[in-house]
C-alpha cells in the first residue's frame, strides 16, 4: 500500500485525490472506480478538514491498494471518534447542507468498515465495479 499524509488544509485535499486517482489510473482500475475513489476520499478528507475535532494535530493520512479489480483505501486520523458506518442520516432538506457525505460513502462504497489502530481512527473503504 502506499501512504500519504494530508495536512489540516482543504487546499490539500484536491491534490490528495490526484495522487490517489494516480496510483488506481496506474493499476488499470475503470474509470468508474476511479471516478467512485475521487468522491469518497474527498467526502471523507474534507469531512474530516472541516468537521474533525481533535485535540492536537489531527494527523490525517491515508493508504491506497490499487489492481484492475478495485481499490482499497485506509483513511487514518486523530480526531473523535465518528464511525461513518452507524452514523444516523440526517434527513436533507432543502437550503441546509449536511449528510450528503455519509451518503455518497455508502452508496459507492462496495464495503466500508471503521475501526481504531494505534490510538487513531481507521476508515476503510473498498470500491469494485458496481452492477447497476
Amino acid at each position: 500500500m502506499r501512504r500519504r499524509s494530508v495536512a489540516n488544509d482543504l487546499a490539500e485535499v484536491g491534490k490528495a485525490v490526484a495522487w490517489a486517482d494516480a496510483i488506481a489510473l496506474e493499476a488499470g482500475v475503470s474509470d468508474r472506480v476511479r471516478q467512485d475513489l475521487q468522491v469518497c476520499l474527498e467526502e471523507a478528507l474534507a469531512n474530516l478538514i472541516m468537521h474533525g475535532r481533535a485535540d492536537g494535530d489531527k494527523a490525517i493520512a491515508f493508504k491506497v491498494r490499487a489492481n484492475p479489480a478495485g481499490v482499497e483505501l485506509r483513511i487514518f486520523d486523530r480526531c473523535a471518534p465518528f464511525d461513518v458506518t452507524k452514523a444516523e442520516l440526517r434527513q436533507l432538506e432543502a437550503g441546509r447542507s449536511g449528510g450528503a457525505g455519509l451518503r455518497l460513502l455508502r452508496g459507492l462504497a462496495s464495503e466500508l468498515r471503521y475501526g481504531s489502530l494505534w490510538g487513531r481512527n481507521k476508515l476503510t473503504v473498498i470500491l469494485r465495479e458496481r452492477t447497476n
